[in-house]
């Protein structure tokens, strides 16, 4: 090796022949891994790509009952019932066949003040969806539908047509919760103040010519999420947790195990003549004394990250697309309050959402190519939204079901919301107002 060093040093002056030396010395080695990573990398893009154009999806309108007397609650457990369907694929189905866990779409949308909500699934997933909306909801009319976001697709500029969009991330860790339904309850009387409310009469105030699409893109997931607000609890608890051994450590570390626990044993005996105890160590004291000593912020924390790692989570992508004919269009008129409805959910202490616009959604700066750039994002979240992409944007971020279940839900009888599409039995035809063609 030095004098591999000597020779390149001895080079200085000439950098063409230090990289020639570098690349004779095992350079080629590095290229050639490079390479051939880059091949393996579009071979399993392409595969992903034949993997999801083979899985077919279903457009499916939700109408639940005029007389609706069920809380979130409802559908939190329908989202919970849905999680079933987590089921990640091994590493050969992975990186051979380019498989991947399927999603669902949960979308809530207003076509001319038309209120629907619309569930897209995989296929596969169809029986499962229904079986999870009826055991909440026995008399409530599922449809299938033509895809809207496809009937109503267009490319900017366009000559009628005007479109804004963003999507909404969390500004705080996937384990801090917002402000679920719970929280809406009047302290005495219980009585659920809905905050789904301002967002249906933003959407039910639509005028004709204008929609609003809002999808979150839910996708199940493991418990990675759980565990990491597990290792925040302790450690705002002041909570010591021994590290656990890596698999490598597990396969590889067996007979360094055994040499260090004959170590230990004979240093205990050895230790043993001058009073040390053999008895396993008890509790920390100054763990027990960080629970105790916690300041109420951080007790209070601990208490919301406890709540929120203790249900389902879900991976989400959060989009909400205006779009109208131009000489009505007004973002002013539309978003500024639909965003008002949604920063309801957030709390100041602990997360909520915030729109990703000026990175992900139209928002540009002011300079001479900026027509250009914003048409370009108008573009692309259309084309997103309408492929319901999980990979273009903001990366997401998890919500448990509880939170979901806040953000997307049916309102029941007390809301006031006369646009939502309701049904009146269980096995009724799609109702007339019904926004979507087959």
């Amino acid at each position: 090796m030095g004098d591999f060093i000597a020779q390149i040093l001895a080079q200085g002056s000439s950098p063409l022949n230090a990289v020639w030396l570098i690349f004779l010395y095992g350079g080629w080695l590095i290229i050639l891994i490079a390479i051939a990573y880059g091949i393996y990398q579009i071979w399993l893009f392409n595969k992903q790509g034949a993997y999801a154009a083979s899985v077919s999806y279903l457009t499916l309108a939700i109408d639940v009952p005029k007389q609706n007397e069920q809380s979130p609650k409802a559908v939190e457990q329908i989202f919970a019932h849905l999680s079933g369907a987590h089921k990640p694929p091994d590493w050969y189905e992975k990186y051979f066949l380019g498989m991947f866990q399927l999603a669902y779409s949960f979308e809530l949308i207003s076509i001319n003040g038309k209120i629907q909500f619309i569930v897209r699934t995989p296929a596969d997933y169809h029986d499962l969806v229904e079986a999870a909306v009826y055991a909440q909801y026995p008399d409530a009319v599922i449809s299938e539908v033509n895809d809207y976001a496809k009937d109503n697709f267009f490319k900017v500029p366009n000559p009628e047509m005007d479109l804004w969009g963003t999507e909404f991330a969390i500004y705080n860790k996937d384990y801090f919760p917002i402000r679920t339904y719970p929280e809406f309850e009047h302290i005495l009387s219980g009585e659920l103040k809905d905050p789904l409310t301002p967002m249906l009469e933003t959407l039910g105030g639509l005028k004709n010519g204008e929609q609003v699409w809002m999808q979150l893109i839910l996708t199940p997931t493991g418990n990675d999420w759980q565990k990491k607000g597990l290792e925040a609890m302790n450690k705002l608890s002041g909570i010591k947790v021994a590290p656990k051994k890596s698999k490598l450590a597990k396969n590889f570390g067996l007979i360094g195990g055994e040499i260090n626990s004959l170590y230990n044993e004979t240093v205990k005996q050895a230790l043993s003549g001058f009073g040390e105890s053999s008895a396993p160590a008890s509790k920390s004291k100054s763990d027990e004394a960080g629970m105790k000593l916690l300041a109420p912020h951080e007790r209070s924390a601990v208490e919301a990250i406890q709540r929120k790692i203790s249900k389902i989570g879900y991976s989400v992508k959060w989009r909400v697309i205006y779009l109208g004919k131009k000489e009505i269009f007004s973002a002013a008129r539309v978003i500024t309050p639909l965003v008002g409805a949604i920063k309801q959910f957030n709390s100041s202490e602990f997360n909520g959402f915030a729109p990703q616009n000026a990175k992900y959604g139209i928002k540009v700066g002011h300079h001479p190519w900026a027509k250009k750039i914003k048409v370009k994002k108008q573009n692309k979240i259309m084309r997103a939204y309408r492929d319901r992409d999980r990979e273009i944007g903001h990366p997401g971020f998890i919500l448990n079901t509880e939170e979901l279940a806040t953000i997307w839900h049916f309102p029941a009888i007390l809301v006031k919301a006369p646009q939502v599409s309701k049904s009146e039995a269980k096995h009724a035809e799609p109702p007339s107002s019904l926004p979507l063609g087959r």
